[in-house]
């Protein structure tokens, strides 16, 4: 009486004090927690009474078997068929039965057949149980032959037997069947069957035969709630929400009263509809049909609202619910992130854990996914914090989701230490922190996650080998790029994607021969394929070949917008002027003329092909202007000096705000052109846009301001950029050099030395020749020396020094360098000690040169 009545305390209490422990208690007790569910509990004390040499009976053996509901629980469930084999309860059929039942729900397949074969009589719950069992596996052969078995037997089947039949039909897809179960059904007369025929118009709606399942539902003489739902249900399956929501009015028209499912039915196809008028119209039916306080018919609701974008009715839904469940709360919360609402939806969040409710792992993925892309990084280490401690801290789909997140924003650490924290990783794990320390220009870091990732036993996929192509390329490592490469023409991944890949690997790495190998593997070339290796032959500067390309590729493929802004790029001089206006007869056919990207390659084109007024042409018939578009104009040459100064102000006229590159180019050009106060006020620019810790800039600016002679400034600006490049110490030292500061150079020089950076030889030319500019011997000897040591000094560097050496009148010293220095002196060389030696009247040492410049060919030089 207790356990039925709920009263699980009461029932034990009695069953404690109980003296005697019979078989009659026992079964009792163990029935009242198999009653409640707590099967686990039931096993124990099954356990228990067998320890008591309790004897087994068959209703209590019965109750056990029922316990036994899952995997957990196969052992257990074992050993309670041996109890029963021994007590000699295996030929009950009820009783067997259960055994039949309990294999299946602990997904033992196999034991469940062995007891079925083995029984002397099967009836007709024996049947459906094997039937069920072998639905649950999608074994649509077994469960025909157990159709014709129990047939053949004399059992004749039920309408349990029918409903588990279309149930695997269904699930599976099974469209050639369809006819025989029909037959079988309509010979059975269970065609009037409420509960079979709601499951067969669902089945052919399932399958799209929607024709078919309406004009069953018109045979059907008993049309009651149950079958229009499948028919409701059956035109959703399929997308056509319209036709759904017709069917609902009409059988509210037909005074059919709708009840739960038909509401979840008919909201889900609401939702595709997102009709916020014909919603609150929905929502006033529910009210006055009584389920307005139905937990899944309100989240099905607030879904709703959230597909016609009205959070705020969503809210005032869920703030009169009776009741709320996860199902409403993660409503809810997906409605406010789909819509982008982050500071609503992380406060819901915050009070769903404070609740001790949970969000399903569906609804977190969309929350930190539209987090990204709405870049609300807030909110999203908002949720991670939350996520540190519940139950989904281990969910890997979630850790990842959280991975991309920080890759997103370019939060390397944050991705790193993620990762680490993870308690465990996938290929997707691999796939993102590789991409992340990519992104950040990290590829050795990225190659030790892909060795590590190998080293786990982790099976890369294509998207990890395509990354580790990209890693390679970045190093340079041919030779692993290779054995990657073969790793995905040997995969899942088409030919023609993992070659193209492969073309940039094999160009990066050094070897154009392979990449054009790579190329020519493709089977069938798409545009894609077409663009890389354009792209390819253009940075290694084989222009010819690369519109030879071109060409082939316009009799087998369709060019694109980037195929024109790969190929414009081999247009560089003015010889090359007349492919240009080819391209760009291309592109007018196309309709492709009012690309961006394409019209910007176009104006960079005729800039460099000296054209300056096709540029302005095309610029001019550009109906979209952005400021990559004004970078083009500046670099093209159609702007004069004046407005060239002044194309700041004409951007922002057009609404177009300079970036970086901008800037920096127009600081060159002022530095160039001894425009001070013009560059004066592009640094007031620069700060008023928060562009002052951009590398670039800051070199740009110590280079303006030391070509200006305001080396104080230029010292300020050096000091204060944060990371420094080799042009940022390049461009201070050579300022010092040019005005002959030669104490403050040679202070500066050992801290450039002390950073991570190493000098090139670019570096020490430009210095040199500041010096040789004005005159600072002692700085230029001093870098003659410093560059010889470490192997970088090239004929220029000595060139510079001895042109130095000679106007300073230290012609003996320049003529030991010029035959000491170990290159052939060029005849710039002897050429500058020659105009010295005139200038100083020595014509003896000037008579010697000349010999030596005739005895080496120079004599046009002489």
């Amino acid at each position: 009486m207790y356990g039925t009545c709920s009263s699980l305390e009461d029932s034990w209490r009695l069953f404690e004090v109980a003296g005697d422990r019979n078989g009659l208690l026992w079964t009792s007790i163990i029935g009242v927690y198999t009653f409640h569910g707590n099967n686990a509990h039931a096993i124990s004390l099954y356990l228990e009474m067998h320890k008591g040499n309790t004897s087994l009976d068959k209703m209590m053996s019965t109750k056990l078997l029922q316990a036994c509901s899952k995997e957990d629980f196969l052992s257990a469930g074992q050993n309670m068929h041996a109890d029963i084999i021994i007590k000699g309860f295996d030929l009950d059929v009820v009783v067997e039965n259960a055994l039949i039942d309990m294999y299946k729900r602990c997904g033992s397949l196999m034991d469940a057949e062995r007891v079925f074969e083995t029984m002397p009589t099967q009836d007709i719950v024996s049947w459906n149980t094997m039937i069920a069992a072998y639905s649950e596996h999608n074994d649509v052969t077994k469960v025909f032959q157990c159709l014709l078995r129990m047939e053949k037997g004399g059992v004749d089947p039920d309408q349990v037997t029918y409903l588990n039949v279309i149930s695997v039909l269904t699930w599976v897809n099974a469209s050639h069947d369809l006819n025989l179960i029909y037959n079988c059904i309509t010979y059975s007369s269970f065609e009037a069957d409420s509960n079979i025929v709601s499951s067969l118009i669902y089945f052919y709606g399932k399958l799209g035969y929607l024709v078919d399942a309406y004009n069953l539902f018109q045979r059907t003489l008993f049309q009651d709630i149950q079958v229009w739902n499948a028919l409701i249900s059956a035109h959703i399956e399929q997308g056509r929400t319209a036709e759904a929501v017709g069917f609902f009015s009409r059988m509210q028209n037909e005074g059919i009263l709708a009840e739960k499912v038909s509401y979840r039915c008919v909201l889900s196809a609401f939702s595709g509809l997102s009709n916020l008028s014909t919603a609150k119209r929905l929502h006033a039916c529910i009210i006055g049909s009584g389920y307005s306080q139905d937990v899944l018919v309100n989240s099905a609701l607030l879904s709703l609202y959230g597909r016609c974008c009205s959070l705020k009715d969503a809210y005032t839904l869920f703030y009169i619910m009776a009741e709320r469940d996860e199902v409403s709360w993660s409503a809810l919360l997906r409605a406010s992130s789909d819509l982008g609402s982050f500071t609503e939806a992380s406060q819901l969040f915050e009070r769903m854990l404070e609740e001790a409710l949970l969000p399903n792992s569906t609804v977190i993925l969309n929350f930190l996914l539209a987090c990204t892309e709405y870049k609300a990084l807030i909110n999203g280490l908002r949720c991670h914090s939350c996520l540190l401690f519940s139950p989904f801290a281990s969910n890997t789909a979630i850790t990842n989701a959280i991975l991309n997140m920080y890759c997103e924003f370019g939060l390397i650490t944050d991705v790193d230490r993620s990762f680490v924290a993870a308690q465990e990783h996938d290929v997707v794990s691999f796939n993102i922190i590789i991409k992340s320390y990519m992104h950040a220009d990290h590829p050795q870091e990225a190659l030790k996650i892909f060795t590590q990732m190998v080293t786990e036993g982790f099976i890369p996929d294509a998207v990890t080998l395509m990354s580790a192509l990209d890693v390679c390329g970045s190093l340079g490592n041919y030779f692993q790029g290779k054995v990657v490469h073969i790793a995905l023409m040997c995969g899942k991944m088409s030919e023609s994607a993992a070659n193209n890949a492969a073309i940039t690997m094999y160009s990066n790495c050094g070897y154009l021969e392979d990449a054009l190998e790579a190329f020519n593997l493709i089977p069938s070339r798409d545009v894609a394929a077409w663009n890389s290796i354009m792209s390819v032959l253009c940075n290694w500067e084989d222009y010819k070949k690369a519109l030879n390309i071109f060409f082939d590729m316009l009799l087998k493929a369709s060019p694109d917008a980037i195929t024109f802004v790969s190929i414009l790029c081999s247009c560089r001089t003015e010889e090359h002027l007349e492919s240009g206006r080819l391209l760009h007869h291309f592109i007018v056919t196309l309709e492709l003329e009012q690309e961006i990207t394409v019209g910007n390659s176009l104006i960079a084109m005729y800039g460099r092909c000296g054209a300056s007024n096709e540029a302005e042409r095309v610029f001019e018939g550009l109906v979209e202007k952005t400021t990559a578009t004004w970078n083009a104009v500046l670099v093209s040459g159609i702007l004069q000096v004046t407005a060239k100064l002044d194309v700041i102000e004409s951007m922002q006229e057009d609404g177009i705000s300079p970036n970086e590159i901008t800037v920096t180019y127009l600081l060159d050009f002022c530095s160039n052109n001894g425009a001070a106060d013009r560059g004066m006020f592009l640094h007031m620019h620069v700060i008023f846009c928060a562009f002052e810790l951009d590398v670039s800039i800051a070199t740009s600016l110590v280079n303006l301001y030391g070509k200006c002679g305001m080396l104080k400034d230029a010292r300020n600006i050096f000091e204060k950029t944060g990371t420094k490049n080799l042009l940022t110490w390049t461009a201070m030292l050579t300022a010092y050099a040019c005005h002959g500061l030669v104490e403050e150079a040679l202070l500066l020089l050992p801290h450039l030395e002390n950073e991570t950076l190493m000098a090139d030889a670019v570096t020490f030319s430009s210095i040199l020749s500041a010096c040789d500019h004005c005159g600072s011997l002692s700085i230029g000897e001093w870098f003659l020396v410093e560059i010889s040591y470490i192997r970088m000094a090239s004929v220029i560097h000595f060139d510079c020094v001895i042109d130095l050496l000679s106007r300073m009148g230290q012609v003996t010293r320049a003529r030991s360098i010029a035959w000491s220095m170990p290159f052939q002196p060029t005849p710039i060389s002897w050429t500058v000690l020659l105009a010295a030696c005139q200038n100083l009247g020595n014509i003896e040492r000037a008579d010697h040169i000349i010999t030596h410049m005739i005895e080496l060919n120079y004599q046009n030089y002489v």
